[in-house]
């Protein structure tokens, strides 16, 4: 399975989660360092998107945490 390291940004992140994905409630995205493997398996759970495609989607978040764009 591929590496996610989320080290900053997570509240923008999780914004951009929860914009994207408006069904999921800010509660069920609980996140700690180093549980990044957790937080993939949620949003497998939540979403239905395979985990690749969701470890993708992150990074291309964390790239620039202050652009809108999801």
């Amino acid at each position: 399975m591929e590496e996610l390291v989320i080290t900053e940004g997570w509240e923008r992140i999780k914004a951009k989660i929860l914009r994207r994905f408006n069904h999921i409630r800010p509660g069920q995205l609980n996140f700690s360092p180093g549980k990044e493997q957790e937080l993939i398996d949620t949003l497998h759970q939540l979403t239905g998107l395979p985990r690749p495609e969701l470890v993708f989607m992150i990074r291309k978040m964390q790239v620039n945490l202050n652009n809108n764009r999801l």
